[in-house]
């Protein structure tokens, strides 16, 4: 009998490294990252976020729909296949978990989510994370996003790993590969 595929839910808010945490695991099970970043990118959606992009502000509910109904069929189709998936997302709605449940239970694969955290980062240091990440990548999302939504963000996933992304790449390289040794 062949294992189920897992579903790996990387979430957490804007910021807190979700993308970075997802590299380092895709380079260590080679497995596919979907995310709503690239989702937002890509033509179907770009002038629908433009605006948004541009002066901060959170997309609306029914733009994030679309952007996770995009997200799980990229998902299920590679679950389906028996791949291992990666979704990387804030998931920060009751309504986006039961979107993930919903496909595990269609795919038949584990769900293994993840939370990226920033505990005891300084705001000076965010802050020049966050800069810097809009100048290597101008579509990133803009610094303020983030200070709003920290206030708002809260995980609804009842069991789930937490990985601490204050310090350097290589601490957060160190937590995943002890995760991803102790499920694997």
């Amino acid at each position: 009998m062949t294992k189920p595929p897992k579903l790996f839910i990387i979430f957490g808010p804007s910021g807190a490294g979700k993308t970075t945490a997802g590299a380092v695991m895709a380079e260590k099970i080679k497995v596919e990252i979907f995310s709503t970043d690239k989702i937002r990118r890509t033509k179907p959606f770009r002038a629908k976020t433009h605006d948004y992009q541009k002066t901060g502000k959170f997309f609306p509910k029914t733009l994030r729909r679309q952007f996770y109904l995009k997200l799980m069929a990229d998902g299920k189709k590679e679950l389906l296949k028996g791949h291992n998936v990666i979704l990387d997302a804030t998931f920060s709605s009751a309504w986006m978990w039961q979107m993930a449940e919903k496909l595990a239970a269609q795919t038949r694969a584990q769900m293994i989510p993840m939370e990226i955290i920033l505990e005891k980062i300084s705001d000076a240091t965010l802050k020049r994370r966050l800069e810097n990440r809009l100048k290597q990548d101008q579509q990133a999302a803009q610094p303020q996003i983030y200070w709003a939504y920290k206030n708002r963000f809260q995980p609804y996933a009842q069991k789930h790993f937490v990985i601490n992304n204050d310090g350097s790449r290589a601490k957060l390289r160190k937590q995943i590969l002890e995760i991803l040794n102790e499920i694997l």
